[in-house]
């Protein structure tokens, strides 16, 4: 789970123009998301490497590149991000925010705890994008509206551009393993898909309900967005911790933006069955509730209590 904060939900707000593009050189081209007089001359703000075309994804336009790729700042910039998706058909989906290279989270954070809405991204910061996807960059300047949005199709490992262009289902496989919610055995409809267990985002509210990581659920039909309220009760919409029929589904990767309060999350998701499954250890690092797993009892255990 990653925090897109107000960085990000500024870029997603106002970065809606084409993209001026300019190459030079085979493969490499620099951006400008910037609107600029007649007449007045690109200041550019990305690079990217490996270019080899152009496609359409989710309706947006997008480069095709062959990894690895190499997304860099050409100038100081305040906000500076790389986000991976999955194709959920006519939306994509956020599966996480990427780090520059040599830097972990805190001390990527930490250039923007006293920045005081100043340029803390230096030239030359790069991105190395390693595994195929889809990808977004964007580079912002303070205070000024605008910047630089760009999509990326990033082929490799056998996978194209029109295959990860292709919504992306998957087999969610039932979960067995026990959870023990506050020493309490609970019956939860998970799955299992690509090796870790995601459970129905509304079972765990129910579950944890009159604890003292209590959380509400809501859905904006407008923003399409589910809004997570922590220290409130939550209020039940009915089918909250049915029963599963112990067979396997076909799940794809939920467009949803996951918001608390007003910082949003990308958080990988999956529909199922109309519902939203998201990874438990990521839910609860979310809400502050600690989560465990006992592996020769094969147990999660869940503690709301604290």
């Amino acid at each position: 789970m990653k925090k897109r904060g107000m960085r990000g939900l500024a870029a997603a707000l106002v970065l809606t123009m084409a993209l001026p593009v300019t190459a030079f050189g085979a493969e490499t081209v620099q951006v400008d998301g910037y609107d600029r007089m007649e007449g007045e001359a690109a200041e550019y703000q990305l690079s990217i490497s490996n270019v080899t075309g152009k496609t359409t994804v989710a309706g947006k336009e997008a480069y095709v590149c062959q990894a690895p790729v190499k997304v860099s700042a050409v100038d100081e910039l305040q906000t500076f991000e790389v986000t991976k998706y999955l194709s959920a058909g006519n939306a994509l989906a956020a599966q996480g925010v990427m780090l520059p290279d040599g830097y972990t989270q805190e001390s990527w954070d930490a250039l923007y705890f006293d920045s005081e809405g100043e340029a803390v991204v230096k030239v030359g910061t790069t991105y190395t994008i390693k595994e195929p996807g889809i990808y977004r960059a964007l580079g912002m300047y303070p205070a000024i509206a605008g910047g630089a949005e760009v999509y990326l199709v990033v082929e490799g490992n056998g996978q194209t551009a029109a295959s990860l262009t292709k919504p992306q289902y998957t087999t969610a496989t039932p979960s067995t393993a026990k959870v023990l919610v506050n020493g309490k055995e609970v019956a939860f409809d998970a799955y299992t898909i690509g090796g870790n267990t995601y459970f129905k985002l509304r079972d765990v509210a129910a579950a944890v309900n009159g604890t003292a990581k209590s959380f509400n659920v809501t859905w904006d039909a407008n923003a399409k967005a589910i809004s997570l309220q922590g220290g409130t009760a939550y209020v039940a919409v009915g089918g909250e911790l049915a029963a599963g029929d112990g067979t396997a589904k076909q799940a794809l990767p939920s467009a949803a933006p996951v918001y608390r309060g007003w910082m949003e999350y990308a958080m990988p998701a999956y529909t199922i069955n109309g519902s939203t499954y998201f990874k438990l250890r990521d839910l609860c690092s979310l809400m502050d509730i600690a989560v465990g797993w006992d592996d020769a009892t094969k147990t999660i255990t869940v503690d709301s209590t604290k």
